[in-house]
């Protein structure tokens, strides 16, 4: 998802250590990063994406709609 300077996978603790600047300078407020996982679902819902299309998950935002 987010790729280091060098372009491999960046360390979760890496980017735990980043998260405020990335977050400030994105203007996401007090934002958790786990929250992203909830706008993308949101936002998937909205556009219409078939269930079988959407990342598999356990979240109830993906129960949200039978259609």
């Amino acid at each position: 998802m987010f790729p280091s300077r060098r372009g491999t996978p960046m360390e979760p603790d890496n980017l735990r250590r980043s998260w405020g600047a990335i977050r400030k300078s994105a203007g996401l407020g007090d934002m958790r990063f786990h929250d992203l996982r909830h706008t993308c679902v949101t936002l998937l819902l909205n556009l219409g994406v078939p269930p079988q299309v959407r990342p598999r998950t356990r979240s109830p935002l993906f129960m949200r709609r039978s259609s």
